[in-house]
């Protein structure tokens, strides 16, 4: 015969059994760490909902920092992060969600043009983070490395999990010639390919070719669509003299990967500030190559 006590924390209700006289303990401490479980899962759930009321009361600000305080002892849970990114790039005013859309169909014509629609955007919205970090791309592309990483390190400790930002930080210590640091080389495990490819690229800069490559092919094979990673191998095999039919391969894949992609895979690398911007440049060696053979 078994007790039965139902304990109701929140929305969430957690069935835990007790033997008669607690002769069973494992029993016992299955029960506590789902009743534990449960409290912390519906305290995350709170958090959240107050988070997102805060946004939709204009306090972004607000709302990340409550959801960065519910992992203070701790790396925030999967939920939290997710909510964090959606909160740190959604849009609060449809003025300016409208001016982003026009930056991003000018990026490829009108450089320029786009780049004045997030500062305009901006002046709207000045803590959205994904308007931020568009303009920090701006900055890598114009080399204004010193501007944006100074930029960068004040929004990083604000919002520390957008991964926009940290591929910002990242990028702009490439632009600034450093090292990857070991704390954007921490997580190892991470299958997120553009972190290989900006770790190949680091080691490019360190004439480090061989492992270079390696980074650059492992980030290939876990996005094949990405034509930049195409660009880098092509680099590599002409800094080292290697045959033209070498290169050659590199080149007419990244030419083709750029005139192939989508304009849902365009958005989806955006983050990239260099993404398909080689291509005169590529088009032109397939020429003078095609002369000498």
């Amino acid at each position: 015969m078994s007790y039965i006590f139902w304990i109701q924390s929140g929305e969430n209700q957690v069935l835990m059994f007790v033997l008669k006289n607690l002769i069973d303990f494992r029993v016992l401490f299955f029960g506590l760490v789902l009743l534990t479980n449960a409290v912390s899962f519906s305290d995350e759930i709170a958090t959240i909902k107050k988070a997102q009321s805060l946004f939709l009361e204009k306090k972004r600000l607000l709302a990340i920092e409550i959801l960065l305080s519910a992992g203070k002892d701790s790396k925030p849970s999967k939920k939290i992060i997710s909510t964090i990114n959606e909160i740190s790039e959604a849009f609060l005013s449809e003025e300016a969600l409208q001016l982003f859309e026009s930056s991003l169909s000018l990026q490829a014509t009108e450089p320029l043009q786009s780049q004045a629609k997030i500062i305009e955007a901006l002046k709207i919205e000045p803590d959205n983070f994904l308007l931020l970090n568009e303009k920090f791309k701006y900055q890598i592309l114009a080399q204004e490395c010193a501007k944006a990483w100074a930029e960068i390190a004040e929004v990083l400790k604000k919002n520390p999990h957008f991964l926009r930002s940290q591929i910002s930080d990242r990028l702009v210590q490439i632009c600034l010639k450093k090292p990857l640091s070991e704390k954007a080389l921490a997580d190892k495990k991470d299958t997120f390919f553009y972190w290989s490819h900006l770790e190949g690229i680091s080691l490019v800069a360190q004439k480090s070719m061989a492992k270079a490559k390696d980074k650059l092919y492992f980030s290939a094979k876990l996005e094949p669509f990405f034509p930049e990673n195409y660009y880098w191998l092509w680099m590599i095999e002409k800094s080292q003299h290697n045959p033209e039919d070498k290169s050659r391969q590199w080149a007419e894949k990244y030419i083709a990967s750029c005139k192939g992609l989508t304009s849902q895979l365009k958005r989806s690398f955006g983050f990239d500030p260099f993404l398909c911007k080689k291509t005169a440049e590529l088009e032109s060696d397939l020429g003078k190559t095609s002369k000498t053979q």
